[in-house]
């Protein structure tokens, strides 16, 4: 997935010196300035330190990419039935998608005071997954993971299923993660779907704050380095992936893209107008044709 945004940004981007940095959080390099562009997921897009999960206006999405999936990988002998029962829980470093997305979990399930989190390399944390140190490892990331793949081979685990996510109407409350499912024989051993939680992602740029900020004053100079991406690139950067799909609607997305959906809409609007108008013209004809052939049997 980031080899082929990488690939993008370079043909969209040919001939520009191009740095490609590997960040915990891509998102706060590109509000503080620091990248023009970076690859996240939509849990960037929101603060779920809050209780109702604002959206961050500092930032917006100029291209989808993919889909990361939630992964909680428990030992083949649990006897875990609800998600609520875990005490300890392992993840990878902070401000990364997984980290974010076992905080959501604790959150969800109001586990703040009865689990704990442990950070730590991945491989670090399947050891620790082996040896009874934590009750299950959380992981935001594609389907088929090339790390994780391996080291399932090396540590036969089971995913587990967030069945009581729909269930207890979650996706109202974090409506940027949505209901998703890891197809069976995805990993070793994993004979059935497991229905979890997929977070798309995608290339993110700088927002243009003016209209929350106003036009002048010194608040607004903390932004001015941090300029959104032209129009004509983010449609490069869509032609480019090749995208048969848009943006996910919750996340706040480049002006460009909000033009061409509304002018499919349009589209389609006039389309369905044009189409009913059509068949209100053949219903009126019908109706003339039997009015005149009912007049032309009465004078027979």
């Amino acid at each position: 997935m980031a080899g082929k945004a990488q690939q993008a940004i370079h043909k969209v981007f040919r001939g520009r010196r191009l740095k490609l940095e590997r960040c915990a959080s891509p998102s706060e390099m590109v509000i503080s300035g620091k990248a023009r562009i970076a690859l996240v997921g939509a849990e960037s897009f929101f603060d779920i330190d809050r209780v109702v999960q604002n959206r961050k206006t500092l930032l917006e999405a100029v291209a989808p990419v993919g889909y990361k999936m939630c992964h909680i990988l428990m030992r083949s002998n649990h006897k875990y039935e609800s998600f609520t029962e875990v005490r300890s829980i392992g993840t990878v470093q902070e401000k990364t998608g997984s980290h974010t997305m076992t905080r959501i979990l604790v959150k969800a399930f109001q586990l703040e005071e009865k689990a704990t989190i442990t950070s730590g390399s991945l491989e670090e944390q399947m050891k620790n997954l082996q040896e009874e140190k934590v009750d299950c490892v959380v992981l935001l990331i594609p389907q088929r993971h090339a790390q994780l793949t391996k080291l399932l081979e090396q540590h036969p685990c089971t995913l587990f299923a967030l069945d009581e996510w729909k269930k207890m109407n979650f996706q109202f409350r974090f409506p940027f993660l949505r209901l998703s499912r890891i197809p069976a024989n995805t990993y070793k051993n994993q004979s059935f779907p497991v229905e979890t939680l997929s977070s798309q992602v995608v290339l993110a740029g700088p927002h243009n704050n003016k209209e929350f900020l106003g036009n002048a004053g010194p608040v607004t100079a903390m932004y001015s380095k941090a300029q959104p991406l032209s129009d004509l690139s983010v449609i490069q950067l869509n032609e480019q992936l090749r995208n048969n799909e848009n943006v996910d609607p919750i996340l706040p997305k480049a002006k460009v893209l909000q033009t061409q959906n509304d002018k499919k809409k349009t589209s389609l609007t006039s389309y369905e107008s044009s189409l009913a108008n059509l068949f209100v013209i053949i219903a009126i004809i019908y109706l003339i044709y039997l009015f005149i052939k009912e007049e032309t049997v009465a004078a027979e």
